[in-house]
């Protein structure tokens, strides 16, 4: 009864056992590192965009995504723009391509309006107040703070570019599942 069981063993470490290939799931999270500067000012669609794996625990170190600029909004007088981007294809290190669903969207991080209105205001009225000395301090200091609401709504009232730079993590959900195969 021992010798059969001794046997097993034997073969379970000996003989070649078939490895199966690893799958992330679809809706997980990659990091890449965008490999060229992608902008909505310059950017089309259609345009190739590359990035490289940053890490994983399935795809090896040195995975490139392939894919291409999905969508892009350009900046008009009052928005900012925004950019889609679409991978569709992993080249391994070792030559080999897998087919990939990888995207994200992009778009310039909202300032903090109600802060930054407020701490404009308050500052350019305690200037205003200080500037207009003893007699006229009230009158100044609702002057500066007229001035500073004035300079507020001005400085963010055009549209920006948005930027993405060679070297920023992009951080893409998967549309679909990605399976390594076995070497």
């Amino acid at each position: 009864m021992r010798q059969p069981f001794a046997l097993f063993l034997c073969l379970a470490f000996v003989a070649p056992s078939p490895v199966e290939g690893q799958t992330i799931p679809a809706g997980k999270m990659i990091d890449a590192k965008l490999e060229r500067d992608v902008t909505t000012e310059s950017a089309s669609a259609g345009d190739s965009v590359t990035a490289l794996i940053s890490k994983s625990t399935v795809l090896p170190a040195g995975s490139r995504l392939q894919g291409h600029v999905d969508f892009v909004q350009r900046k008009s007088a009052t928005e900012d723009g925004w950019i889609r981007l679409l991978f569709n294809r992993v080249d391994l290190p070792d030559g080999r391509t897998i087919s990939a669903l990888a995207s994200a969207s992009f778009s310039m991080q909202k300032p903090r309006a109600k802060r930054d209105r407020l701490l404009t205001v308050i500052s350019l009225g305690a200037a205003g107040a200080l500037l207009g000395g003893h007699n006229k301090r009230v009158a100044a200091g609702l002057g500066g703070a007229i001035a500073g609401l004035i300079i507020f709504e001005n400085k963010n009232r055009y549209g920006r570019d948005l930027r993405l730079r060679a070297g920023d993590t992009l951080r893409l959900r998967l549309g679909g599942d990605i399976t390594v195969p076995a070497q």
